[in-house]
């Protein structure tokens, strides 16, 4: 053979191999919450752990009893300050935040070094040279039964933590990776109690110390374990910690007991106070009530929800996601808080909306005494001069144009409740598009035959002739046009044109309607409220009982109903135009393709 490999330094690899193992499983898997009490205790106990083993190492292969004094001393006392440790680890999981139990715990840790530290002072340890590296031996020495007994007592505690930990868990993945461990150290921990303190304190044999070692043959396992379920994957760690901090809206992360572990800053602003450590079920109310803790167990994307903040109730709006592991229960809970008081704002916008659309009722009210009264006197007047005809015929026309005008702002108000509660629906039918304009224009102009107004129509001659579309919405669009341009022109002309474009596929075509007039026209102001839902413009030139101001928003309400488009271009002193596009389907498309 080439070279020789001595036993000693083999078993010192392995020390220091188990060594480095502890030092990735306790950084790895706790790296991202190294700021809380449990986390703490963790790494804490596997800094122990990581000694122990190191130190043991070292005492194998020191070269004189000075080294082997203080490699052995350092290694015990890291040794035997893990078992107490561990156990506040545990207490933290069996029995969270009872800090009765934790400072009894933490009297035992500091009882447990002092008797450590008395083993290393007594000076009866001795050294044992063997083939596979220096060893250890306690014999006779009453300190170390002493300890012996002690540490027989923290074991049997770590095993009832452990029971109380499997007992208490509520989630299958923190069931599973508790009875691996137990299972695990039921086998290993004996062999670990022999080595290391049963055969050096009452008996004068030795043997490599292999606590540390089994205690590692348990923790592989279970951090496997841990890893496969995503134990660890509720924490921050798991977040964008930038987007976790600089997110405005409050967020909470909670656990599978809904109990806060964090919170962003803007949660602390709108709470007022740290709530971390609390009940998410405490500080908030669901119809004046604490909710139960099922309330919490599954995502909702939306509720409505009381939270208590430092100085008052606040109405919000909670977003709960929960992700889940294989078993059903939760890896994690975020909740993102909204304060509603901008909603609210918008409620009280609404209620004023509210009362201005009362006070248009009372408008129309009043619009619709004028009529009345006029078909009243009129009513009256034929009644007392039925022998002037003359007379009669002209109040005849008064009482017909004003019975017109009231049953226009009748069915413009019935028509604008159905577009608010969405009622309007559009039928179409086969209809003459030549007929229809006609009998709109002659309506029309009819109605303003008093005024001085050239009125002219331009059709295209190559218009189909049937059309299949909503008939009686598209003669109430056309009528509103030239009633408004009519109303709006006292001198000079209007021109309504009509004609067709290309369709979006075969068998279609749109039906365009502009209508030109010379009238008053509008600011860009005014043409931005055009089609506002009650909208009178130049009220002081315009002083008219005539309609309602809503046809402008029926006519865009009914232009949208039918996929449509509307335009208008204006400007004060030169008058106005609307153009409307409509899509129709051309009822006889087979004679000719328009599309």
């Amino acid at each position: 053979m080439f070279f020789e490999i001595n036993p000693a330094y083999l078993v010192a690899t392995i020390f220091f191999i188990t060594s480095g193992s502890y030092t990735v499983l306790s950084v790895v898997t706790y790296t991202g919450n190294i700021d809380t009490g449990p986390q703490r205790d963790y790494l804490a106990t596997g800094a122990y752990l990581v000694l122990f083993s190191l130190f043991y190492g070292l005492m194998t292969i020191a070269g004189n009893e000075t080294a082997f004094s203080i490699f052995w001393a350092l290694g015990y006392i890291a040794g035997f300050t893990f078992f107490p440790g561990w156990a506040l680890f545990l207490a933290n999981k069996s029995y969270p935040n009872n800090k009765p139990v934790r400072h009894t715990l933490v009297a035992i840790f500091f009882l447990t070094l002092l008797i450590s530290i008395l083993c290393v002072l007594s000076d009866e340890v001795k050294m044992i040279e063997t083939v596979i590296g220096n060893q250890f031996s306690y014999h006779g020495s009453m300190i170390f039964k002493v300890a012996f007994i002690h540490l027989s007592l923290l074991a049997m505690l770590l095993f009832y933590f452990q029971f109380k930990w499997w007992q208490k868990a509520k989630m299958t993945r923190y069931r599973r990776e508790v009875m691996v461990f137990i299972t695990f150290s039921v086998f290993v921990f004996p062999i670990g109690f022999l080595t290391d303190f049963i055969l050096p304190t009452f008996t004068e044999f030795t043997f490599i110390p292999l606590g540390s070692i089994c205690i590692l043959a348990a923790s592989i396992p279970t951090y496997i374990s841990m890893r496969k379920n995503k134990t660890l994957s509720i924490e921050v760690k798991n977040l964008s910690g930038h987007i976790f901090k600089s997110v405005t809206l409050p967020i909470l992360l909670i656990d599978h007991n809904n109990i806060i572990k964090r919170e962003n800053e803007s949660a602390a602003d709108f709470f007022g106070r740290s709530v971390i450590g609390e009940n998410i079920a405490d500080i908030v109310l669901i119809d004046g009530k604490s909710p139960k803790q099922s309330f919490f167990k599954d995502s909702f994307s939306s509720e409505t929800i009381t939270a208590k903040t430092q100085d008052s109730e606040r109405l919000c709006e909670m977003l709960l996601t929960v992700e889940k592991d294989k078993y059903g229960d939760a890896l994690c809970k975020v909740i993102v808080i909204s304060d509603l008081t901008e909603i609210l704002l918008t409620l009280e916008q609404a209620n004023d909306a509210n009362k201005a659309k009362s006070a248009f009722l009372s408008n129309v009210g009043n619009r619709l005494r004028t009529p009345m009264n006029e078909i009243s006197d009129g009513i009256d007047k034929l009644l007392k001069d039925h022998q002037y005809l003359s007379e009669a015929g002209e109040k005849l026309v008064s009482i017909h144009n004003s019975c017109d005008s009231l049953l226009g702002i009748t069915n413009d108000i019935l028509d604008f409740s159905d577009i608010e509660a969405d009622k309007m629906e559009i039928i179409p039918v086969i209809y003459n598009v030549g007929e229809m304009v006609n009998e709109s224009v002659e309506s029309n102009k009819l109605i303003s035959c008093d005024k001085n107004v050239e009125f002219e129509l331009q059709i295209d001659e190559d218009i189909p002739a049937k059309l299949k579309g909503d008939q009686l919405r598209i003669r109430q669009i056309l009528d509103k046009l030239l009633s408004n341009a009519y109303q709006f022109t006292d001198t000079g002309e209007i021109t309504l044109s009509v004609f067709t474009e290309p369709g979006r596929g075969y068998g279609e075509i749109t039906l365009v309607l502009s209508v030109q007039d010379t009238g008053v026209g509008m600011s860009k102001e005014q043409i931005s409220k055009y089609f506002g839902e009650y909208s009178r413009f130049n009220i002081q030139e315009n002083i008219s009982p005539e309609g309602t101001g809503l046809g402008l928003a029926i006519t865009r309400s009914l232009v949208n109903l039918m996929n449509g488009e509307i335009r208008m271009e204006s400007e004060p002193g030169k008058g106005s135009f609307v153009l409307v596009r409509l899509p129709q389907e051309i009822a006889d498309h087979e004679a000719k393709d328009y599309s």
